[in-house]
């Protein structure tokens, strides 16, 4: 008895040891400074620094926050080595993500060495952009409570520009005034209206019901001849006004067909306008499926809408259907319930043969697989198991752009699903998600491009420092 005593007494000793040097180890520290406006000290900015793990991928155990204080210091002691990037938040300033600043100047990522201590960090925030005007009626009267958004096109999908919002908007005042904050850049301005049917008057027999509908600035249904705004950091652009101007408005009435009974009470149906060269991520109101499974959507435009079933509660998708509304009222429209289902698939990675090469060791699970929509709501991530394989649960009816970030000096190579190349042209899972799989190749038999750069008259430019 006593000698298992002893033997536990020293085990728990030699923990202790462990530990202690486990604490022990050599650590770094970072000190730094934010600024803002006129680079002056940013008193309060709240700093995040986020630790990397050797694959790339975040490291959830290796984060840290601290504020600026009045001088716009702060600091992060006893950090483990490895690589660190730094995000930060003021009010009134553009969000700083030291990756998005580093890849703009082609800065290598902050990595930290045993016992370094670095104290020569720069924060350098940008003061967010005042967009301000007024709304008013075809009358000239202000109008209250209309929905502003700033809109800009962020990223190019299959050669179609998409617009991403800035937040959710912002509602004119009794005055039918607004005011928005925004990062600096090009900004496009939409205007919308929402009132019950109950508020709007009928109109005469024979004649199409007017409405006010989404207009861009400076006053147009178009977007593709809206005008840009630009703006510097801290500047702030005033009299953007607009005066709205009613327009003929249609219904589109019809039902859902499938799901259970109680799934029919929480279903709404959201329009979208198709905007050609344009994917909006913005939506219209629309409206309640009735107990019956019916629904009627009125006050839309003429032009190609995508309606969009979904729970009032949630944002999931559970089905699509496109109509083309022109000068009358579209009937009979019936939308497929298409529940959430699981949509598998596999990552097969092709290594190295040229020769020479070394052998890929690639390890899979370092890949990011995404599913951007096309015609829906939702994105959704693909978790890589060791084996490349993935399963993506309560995927959603649409149609999908699959975004894979493959491996340094990899490429891909092929999307397939249900045996069709679909890397240009998306997925399509508007009928529901089927027994298909989604199949990705990344190969690592990649090129090597050389060339020379020359100014207008031949002289080859020098390299860059």
């Amino acid at each position: 008895m006593t000698v298992r005593l002893c033997t536990r007494a020293l085990g728990l000793v030699a923990c202790m040891f462990l530990s202690t040097l486990a604490i022990a180890q050599p650590l770094a520290s970072i000190e730094g400074t934010v600024v803002g406006a006129n680079h002056l000290p940013l008193a309060g900015t709240e700093v995040l620094l986020s630790g990397f793990l050797s694959s790339g991928l975040p490291d959830p155990e290796n984060s840290h926050s601290a504020t600026a204080d009045t001088f716009g210091k702060f600091s992060f002691p006893g950090l483990r080595p490895g690589v660190y990037e730094f995000s930060a938040y003021h009010v009134g300033y553009v969000q700083y993500n030291s990756f998005l600043a580093r890849f703009k100047l082609g800065a290598p990522a902050l990595t930290l060495a045993a016992e370094q201590h670095k104290t020569d960090v720069v924060l350098e925030l940008v003061p967010l952009t005042v967009l301000s005007g007024k709304v008013t009626d075809e009358d000239g009267n202000p109008m209250p409570g209309i929905t502003v958004r700033a809109l800009r096109f962020a990223v190019a999908v299959n050669g179609h520009l998409r617009i991403a919002n800035a937040g959710s908007g912002f509602h004119t005042d009794a005055q039918g005034k607004y005011e928005l904050r925004v990062d600096p850049g090009h900004w496009y301005l939409s205007f919308s209206t929402e009132r019950p049917a109950s508020d709007k008057p009928e109109p005469a027999p024979d004649d199409p019901e007017r409405d006010y509908v989404t207009t861009y600035y400076p006053g147009t249904r178009e977007l593709s001849v809206a005008s840009p705004i630009s703006a510097a950091a801290g500047q702030q652009v005033a009299e953007l006004n607009v005066r709205l101007q009613k327009t003929p408005v249609y219904h589109v009435r019809g039902k859902i067909a499938g799901g259970v009974d109680s799934m029919r009470r929480n279903l709404r149906v959201i329009t979208t306008l198709e905007m050609g060269d344009v994917l909006a991520g913005m939506t219209d109101a629309g409206g309640p499926v009735r107990a019956d499974g019916t629904f009627d959507i009125g006050g839309l435009a003429p032009g190609t809408w995508t309606l969009i079933l979904m729970p009032s509660n949630t944002r999931d998708t559970f089905g699509t259907r496109t109509v083309n509304v022109t000068d009358r009222d579209v009937e009979d429209v019936v939308i497929a319930v298409q529940p959430p289902a699981d949509l598998s698939g596999s990552v097969k990675i092709i290594a190295a043969t040229k020769p020479g090469a070394q052998p890929t060791q690639a390890n899979v699970t370092s890949l990011q697989v995404q599913l951007d929509p096309l015609d829906s709501v939702n994105s959704f991530d693909a978790p890589l198991r060791s084996d490349g394989s993935f399963i993506i649960r309560d995927m959603e009816s649409g149609k999908y752009r699959v975004d894979v970030i493959p491996l340094s000096g990899g490429f891909v190579k092929s999307v397939t699903y249900g045996g069709r190349e679909c890397i240009d042209s998306g997925i399509d899972l508007s009928g529901g998600v089927g027994d298909s799989r989604l199949q990705i190749v990344v190969s690592m038999n990649t090129g090597q491009i050389t060339g020379t750069v020359t100014n207008p008259e031949g002289a080859r430019l020098p390299e860059p420092k």
